[in-house]
C-alpha cells in the first residue's frame, strides 16, 4: 500500500493550495493521502478499448 505523503511535501501542497488547516486537520488529511494515492493508481491504469462500455446506442422508434 502507498505511504502517506511526507510532512514537507504535504505542507508545500497545502501552502500552494492556500489552505489554512489546524494540526488535527492536517494529520487527518495527510494520513488519508495514502488511500488517495492508491485509488488514483488504480484509476490511472491503462486499459484496452475492449473493456470500455459501449458508447453507441439507438433510440427505439427513431426514424432515419
Amino acid at each position: 500500500m502507498a505511504q502517506p505523503l511526507d510532512k514537507a511535501h504535504f505542507e508545500a501542497l497545502m501552502a500552494q493550495a492556500g489552505l489554512d488547516l489546524t494540526e488535527a486537520e492536517k494529520e487527518g488529511i495527510r494520513a488519508a493521502s495514502a488511500h488517495t494515492q492508491a485509488a488514483a493508481a488504480r484509476v490511472r491504469t491503462p486499459r484496452e478499448v475492449s473493456v470500455e462500455s459501449a458508447t453507441i446506442f439507438t433510440l427505439k422508434g427513431a426514424s432515419a
